[in-house]
């Protein structure tokens, strides 16, 4: 599917690659991060999505006390969550099934969102990319393949 022309892309960001950009160093700069606060790409997230992220943020705090793993958790979100659409959560039942049962949240949000993009480093949802009629990249080559998007260009 080709983006709309008239808004940006709607895009899924799996745990995959959520955590680790959230979570580094330079945060602030990763292209990612530096598109949704321009409005560049507009991010869906349903609760379902949005509990995974939050579980691996604190399994990711820096430290095991409660109180400064959730300042880390709050600090982290706050990065995100603002510049997400909800999308309520919705199984869809004749969505190309996932290998790993647990990423099958991925693919229903960006069917029921009509996601344009779900970016991710995981292999079993990359693997699906034939069967969708929106694009799944790897985050780490995804900045060009947006780019090329963003012309208008199909991506195999």
């Amino acid at each position: 599917m080709t983006p709309r022309h008239s808004e940006p892309p709607k895009v899924v960001i799996d745990t995959s690659t959520a955590l680790p950009v959230l979570t580094s160093e330079n945060v602030d700069n990763h292209w990612l991060v530096l598109l949704w606060q321009s409005n560049g790409i507009i991010p869906m997230v349903n609760s379902e999505t949005i509990a995974e992220l939050r579980g691996q943020i604190i399994e990711a705090s820096p430290t095991a006390r409660e109180l400064q793993a959730r300042r880390f958790l709050d600090k982290t979100m706050n990065r995100y969550e603002p510049w997400c659409v909800a999308v309520p959560l919705t199984v869809v039942p004749d969505a190309p099934e996932c290998r790993d049962a647990s990423d099958q949240m991925f693919i229903d949000l960006a069917i029921v969102g009509e996601a344009d993009i779900l970016f991710t480093r995981d292999n079993d949802l990359l693997n699906m990319a034939s069967s969708t009629t929106f694009q799944i990249l790897d985050d780490r080559e995804g900045q060009s393949a947006l780019a090329a998007l963003r012309q208008g260009a199909r991506l195999p």
